[in-house]
């Protein structure tokens, strides 16, 4: 009974070391893997000489607004950039991670906080030093040194997507999914009341001396809650540029707007891709679109000047200019 088990250990041995081995896969050819995913711009700013981009993986560039070359790159958030405003002394930016930063202007975080189980979509600062943030699931709250001085939970039902503070600071407004714009007391929270906008959602908001702008998802934009402009269609982005009192409104049909203070229409044309967010100052606007490119435009022909590649700046080629319309 041994030699038995024996000889046919020794047989299964033999008929391993003789059993035809299939050779090993090669690894996968890289060319096969298709075209590279488009690098997605989630947030633009212009101010002064500046231009700030936010990407979708949470890196934050700073670059010169004439030349479109690098100042400075960092890593500001875990998750994709949705906000971005200027200061004084830097930027404050904030994401879908959760966080919101105030930054030197050497990209150094001056002041952090995070709103856990919360994307924030928007930030404003207050004159305190507070800062005020619009978040998914229509949060709206006042972050300072300690932490949230006051909340609204579902105040916008799924999602506040912007915020602003009135010139004056004692008052912030809010809007997203409901399509109400809301006022709330700057220091308290206290509910100071609700403008329908009948524009879809709001999805951009400013506050001036001229009152309230709101942008609807219908492309509309509305002052004070009145009727100010005709439709786009559906919004992406807005960027307002009041130095030279005029509007620059992006939509996801990919068509671009120029609008002065009367409501009427200065430019329109076609980006060409779905608008992710603009940015506008003086007679340049830029453009983030879901191909990964970002245009710069000359605003009073709607034409494409620029494009903003990773590192550097290229000019344009002709298919990347627009037609006026």
């Amino acid at each position: 009974m041994k030699r038995g088990v024996i000889a046919i250990a020794i047989v299964a041995a033999v008929a391993l070391l003789l059993w035809p081995r299939r050779a090993p896969m090669p690894p996968p050819d890289p060319t096969d893997a298709g075209p590279p995913a488009a690098h997605r711009v989630t947030a633009l700013r212009a101010a002064g000489d500046a231009l700030a981009i936010g990407d979708e993986d949470g890196t934050l560039s700073i670059r010169d607004a004439a030349t479109g070359e690098p100042r400075l790159t960092w890593v500001a958030h875990a998750g994709p950039v949705r906000g971005i405003a200027p200061l004084p002394d830097g930027w404050l930016t904030s994401s879908a991670d959760g966080s919101v930063v105030r930054w030197s202007p050497e990209g150094h975080p001056r002041w952090r906080r995070r709103v856990v189980g919360y994307a924030l979509n928007d930030a404003a600062l207050l004159p305190d030093g507070a800062v005020l943030v619009g978040a998914e699931r229509g949060l709206v709250t006042r972050l300072d040194a300690v932490g949230s001085t006051w909340r609204q939970a579902g105040a916008h039902g799924q999602a506040a997507f912007a915020v602003a503070v009135s010139p004056d600071g004692a008052q912030v407004a809010s809007g997203g999914t409901d399509g109400l714009v809301r006022l709330w007391d700057a220091a308290t929270g206290r509910d100071l009341g609700a403008e329908p906008q009948r524009t879809g959602w709001v999805t951009a908001l400013g506050w001036y001396a001229d009152g309230r702008y709101a942008l609807g998802s219908d492309g509309r934009l509305t002052h004070d809650g009145h009727p100010f402009s005709a439709p786009v269609g559906e919004t992406a982005a807005v960027a307002f540029a009041r130095d030279a009192d005029r509007f620059l409104i992006g939509a996801e049909n990919g068509r671009i707007a120029v609008i002065d203070t009367a409501g009427d229409v200065l430019a329109s044309w076609d980006a060409g891709s779905p608008v992710m967010a603009v940015a506008l100052a003086g007679d340049r606007a830029w453009t983030a679109t879901a191909d990964g490119r970002v245009r710069v435009w000359d605003v009073t022909q709607g034409r494409s000047i620029a494009t903003l590649p990773e590192n550097s700046l290229r000019a344009a080629t002709g298919d990347a200019d627009a037609d006026l319309r």
